[in-house]
């Protein structure tokens, strides 16, 4: 009996979880993050990038918000010019993400681009990017494909 109560208990965890993960992409997607009740940005990010890429190993202390990246080589961009991006990084990858309420193709080829920038400056990490928008038009979503960067909605 013990361990079936114990069972049950370990099922209401993981389904509060997805609760809050759901919640915490809602959040993000809208861009309500001030609405996130004093948790941290990180925290909310981790649930929704939980959710939207069904990738439970995802954690807060992982995320690294609006890191600035420079091409100092002009592989990308022009010499010297520098961006910001967001990813989660890990021993061996690092998951580059953005996320946008509305997305237009333009978006994804700036995207695509910081993508290609942190591959290049990182060439012993593997890299994946994610484009995450609600309800992409087609012509977004073709652009992703293109430009052979992940959609989630």
């Amino acid at each position: 009996m013990g361990q079936q109560f114990d069972q049950l208990d370990q099922r209401f965890d993981r389904l509060e979880q997805l609760f809050q993960d759901f919640k915490d992409w809602v959040e993000m997607v809208v861009g309500h993050f001030q609405v996130r009740s004093g948790r941290r940005l990180e925290d909310v990010v981790a649930g929704a990038l939980r959710l939207a890429l069904k990738r439970p190993d995802i954690r807060p202390e992982s995320i690294r918000l609006r890191q600035k990246i420079v091409d100092t080589e002009g592989w990308v961009f022009p010499r010297g010019r520098s961006k910001e991006v967001d990813l989660v990084a890990s021993d061996d990858e690092y998951l580059v993400f953005e996320v946008k309420s509305v997305a237009e193709p333009e978006d994804v080829d700036n995207f695509a681009d910081k993508v290609e920038l942190v591959r290049r400056l990182n060439p012993d990490k593997k890299v994946h990017g994610v484009f995450i928008t609600l309800a992409p038009e087609p012509d977004v979503q073709e652009r992703c494909q293109e430009r052979g960067v992940e959609l989630a909605r």
